[in-house]
């Protein structure tokens, strides 16, 4: 479902509360917490999303190790509303025409600009561990536990989006039926991980991301 008046919410102007919650030998954690509001859902003409907004806290703990090459982060959303998507962005400023993403058996390689026949907005892709962009000096990685939707977005950034929730309320190709559970209505809690790396270390970036 995408309404014909689709509006995007997003978290880059809100005031987060960053709290440091350990800082060690070992490790250092902060929680960045979002106090949100999304609309509660979509209505019933189809083509907008409903006025009434329901609190939606967003918190994020953020944990950098020792010796770690990557970033851990543990989000956890409060979803009260229905109809909707909820995505970590990542803004990598790599220039590159195509995305890197772990498959059952390789790497596969895909262009981020769509064949010209296609006509949907959004061009979301797969991924097992893993996706990646990169040019011929460094990369970034983004790994996910058990997110396995990813988009590059066509804003002129390349901007990297993990999908964490897609609620939905029905799903069907050749006939619908309804997925009440697939809302995700409640506390959900995601981890995933960020993965720089220089090029000369791609393979051990992919080995640490997965």
């Amino acid at each position: 479902f995408t309404p014909e008046n689709d509006e995007t919410f997003t978290t880059l102007n809100e005031n987060a509360k960053i709290t440091l919650l350990h800082e060690g030998e070992l490790a250092v954690s902060y929680k960045v917490a979002i106090d949100w509001a999304l609309p509660e859902g979509r209505n019933p003409d189809e083509k907008t999303r409903s006025k009434h907004l329901n609190p939606c806290r967003i918190e994020s703990i953020v944990t950098l190790k020792k010796g770690s090459r990557y970033l851990e982060v543990e989000t956890t959303v409060d979803n009260q509303s229905e109809d909707h998507r909820v995505r970590a962005l990542f803004r990598p400023h790599i220039e590159t025409e195509k995305s890197l993403a772990d498959g059952q058996f390789d790497l596969v390689e895909r262009g981020i600009t769509p064949w010209k026949e296609w006509i949907n907005p959004s061009n979301c892709q797969r991924c097992q561990a893993f996706f990646a962009l990169e040019d011929a000096a460094r990369g970034l990685a983004v790994a996910g536990r058990g997110l396995h939707e990813f988009e590059i977005l066509r804003d002129g950034e390349n901007t990297m989006a993990l999908t964490l929730l897609r609620c939905v309320g029905y799903m069907g190709d050749w006939g619908v039926f309804p997925t009440p559970h697939m809302q995700c209505k409640g506390v959900q809690t995601l981890e995933y991980a960020v993965v720089p790396y220089a090029a000369a270390d791609r393979e051990q970036a992919f080995a640490l991301a997965h």
